[in-house]
């Protein structure tokens, strides 16, 4: 089984979960970690896919990663979690999707966290794009920053450190995080310096591609001691040698925060710390956090197509185990429909052959721009729903080998541009 794993945050998710979450992939039971964390099974989340349990042989000792949920069939299988109304999500549901990018070969998953983020946070940027984390980092931090000291969850890894930086620790016994993004205390008590005023702090891009992208950078400022009336820190920041910044004065016991917007970058940006000519200490910087903006965000699958799926889906359980969204992204729609192009696509085939389906059909026919109804070899009975007929765009309609009772409605009987079967 070859990792062809590809997770597809849809239009449904932006920023952050409705409360938070933790799934352990695979495993049938919730149980509290070491840490008092508390872990759900995924049985009750997702209905397709099977639960492995990881060799005994491997070095992975994790209890969360000892099991997976492996996917065999369906080009995108997708969890599924009810969103609260007011968080820093773009529809009422989230969902996170695996698909297989690669003939034969199996995607999985081991864990899914999501963690909850004030409304307040990461708000400059317009709620019509998402953003995708490059790289979160405590300068000057000895091991990797995360719950309980950031109550988000981020995770925030240390830098390594480059030839004539150092390390400095902050004395503050308090730092007041009181921003918008709230940054933990914890990566603000360690920064990195230079030696010296004429010295520089480069910020190494290594982690962006290599390839012009849209960005969103936030920096994070704390002055490590309390100064006295002769120093003065005070930098820039530069891109490609252009002062990009108004100047920047790190806080005693508090924090500041610089932040990029759209701005391009690539791995061949040069970013840049420097001290203004009055300065008398050097650059610092305590963290970072670096994004990819994504391309506006679309509205997903029309409305009238999702209501009339949702309505197939509720009335036939087999066609439960597709989630996410229908027609979303394009090479991942669900395997028993075809969708229009565009940023609202339409559903316009649906393919139900041979699904087992039975007991009457419900209404659909808010799907109006279907042009294709499959739904031979089936056990659907009752009479033939009059709605059927009503399909203005609707070309072909096969409903043979099932158990319908009655006479041909006469919307469908005397359509003499459709093709009925």
């Amino acid at each position: 089984m070859a990792n062809s794993l590809v997770l597809l945050f849809l239009a449904l998710f932006a920023l952050s979960a409705s409360a938070d979450v933790s799934i352990d992939c695979g495993a049938s039971d919730s149980y509290i970690d070491e840490n008092f964390q508390v872990w759900m099974g995924d049985n009750d989340l997702i209905q397709n896919g099977e639960s492995k349990v990881v060799q005994s042989g491997s070095k992975v000792s994790d209890h969360i990663m000892s099991t997976l949920r492996v996917f065999t069939t369906r080009k995108k299988n997708c969890y599924t979690i009810e969103a609260a109304k007011g968080e820093q999500v773009l529809g009422s549901e989230i969902s996170v999707c695996v698909a297989q990018t690669t003939p034969n070969q199996f995607p999985f998953i081991s864990a899914l966290e999501m963690r909850r983020l004030d409304s307040n946070m990461y708000n400059h940027v317009d709620a019509q794009y998402a953003l995708f984390l490059i790289s979160r980092i405590a300068y000057g931090a000895n091991t990797t920053i995360r719950s309980p000291d950031d109550v988000y969850d981020r995770i925030w890894v240390p830098a390594a450190i480059g030839n004539g930086l150092t390390k400095v620790t902050s004395d503050a016994l308090l730092i007041d995080v009181n921003i918008p993004d709230d940054p933990p205390q914890a990566v603000l008590q360690n920064a990195i310096t230079t030696s010296s005023t004429s010295e520089y702090i480069v910020l190494r891009t290594n982690y962006l591609p290599t390839e012009e992208v849209t960005v969103y950078i936030n920096m994070y400022f704390s002055e490590v001691a309390e100064l006295d009336s002769t120093q003065n820190r005070s930098f820039l920041l530069y891109i490609d040698n252009k002062p990009e910044s108004k100047t920047i004065v790190p806080p005693y016991g508090s924090v500041s925060e610089f932040y990029i917007s759209n701005v391009t970058a690539s791995s061949n940006t040069s970013f840049s710390l420097v001290a203004t000519d009055d300065s008398t200490l050097p650059p610092l910087i305590n963290a970072i956090e670096v994004f990819l903006i994504s391309d506006p965000l679309t509205d997903g699958t029309n409305s009238n197509d999702v209501e009339g799926l949702a309505s197939l889906q509720s009335q036939f359980s087999v066609l439960q185990e597709w989630g996410g969204d229908p027609c979303l992204p394009a090479s991942f729609t669900w395997d028993w429909i075809n969708c229009s192009t565009g940023a609202r696509p339409r559903v316009t085939t649906l393919y139900l052959s041979g699904f087992d389906l039975s007991g009457p059909l419900p209404d659909f026919s808010s799907m109006d721009a279907l042009q294709i109804i499959d739904l031979h070899n089936n056990s659907i009975s009752e009479e033939i729903p009059d709605f059927l007929g009503k399909f203005s765009n609707l070309k072909q309609l096969n409903l043979a080998d099932n158990e319908f009772s009655g006479p041909v409605p006469a919307s469908l009987s005397q359509n003499n541009k459709l093709k009925l079967e």
